[in-house]
């Protein structure tokens, strides 16, 4: 894991008040033993925002995010789940830079 996206976890578990340990052996991040990883985990995002009470208005950021199929919600490269995840976290990390 990249140095920025930890920072972006550590700051995300902050605003959450997500306890994350990052000696467990396999992915480093756990919360309550369970691992967590809202940059890779769809249902660990989506808890990061309902817990934050983020709102959620993916079309004002997959367009700008992904070069779109006309038409669709499909982008032409890259991966739309990757990118709302993304989002998310940084969001999550923004409020708990905060704290």
């Amino acid at each position: 894991m990249n140095p920025q996206d930890k920072e972006l976890l550590v700051l995300s578990a902050a605003a959450a008040g997500v306890y994350l340990d990052w000696d467990v052996p396999g992915d480093p991040i756990a919360r309550d033993g369970d691992e967590w990883n809202p940059l890779a985990d769809d249902g660990d995002a989506f808890r990061l925002a309902v817990e934050l009470g983020l709102d959620l208005k993916l079309s004002q950021f997959l367009p700008k995010a992904f070069d779109l199929i006309p038409g669709t919600m499909v982008p032409a490269h890259g991966d739309a789940f990757e990118a709302v995840r993304r989002k998310i976290v940084k969001a999550a990390a923004e409020i708990g830079r905060l704290k």
